[in-house]
């Protein structure tokens, strides 16, 4: 395994971190994550919308699109359920 290059250094120095290419695999990794998040909100809007306190599950918006109807529906923050430890 090889260090980090000079620009890499020198962003870290820059910015607090350095930016390292094809480290995480977005197909192996970030794909498997984004779909859990998706499964975890799917429970909550089904949750919600069979205790009634959502009117719809809408399931047909975007991810972030959809998260945003029901913390406004509910009025409530229901960011605890995507509190994961990686």
């Amino acid at each position: 395994m090889t260090g980090l290059t000079t620009e890499q250094v020198e962003r870290f120095h820059e910015d607090g971190y350095p930016a390292v290419e094809g480290l995480i695999s977005a197909t192996e990794v970030l794909d498997p994550l984004a779909l859990e998040y998706e499964r975890v909100l799917d429970r909550l809007a089904h949750e919600l919308h069979a205790a009634g306190r959502i009117a719809d599950t809408y399931a047909t918006l975007p991810f972030s699109d959809r998260f945003i109807q029901i913390e406004r529906e509910t009025n409530e923050t229901n960011a605890q359920y995507f509190d994961f430890s990686l």
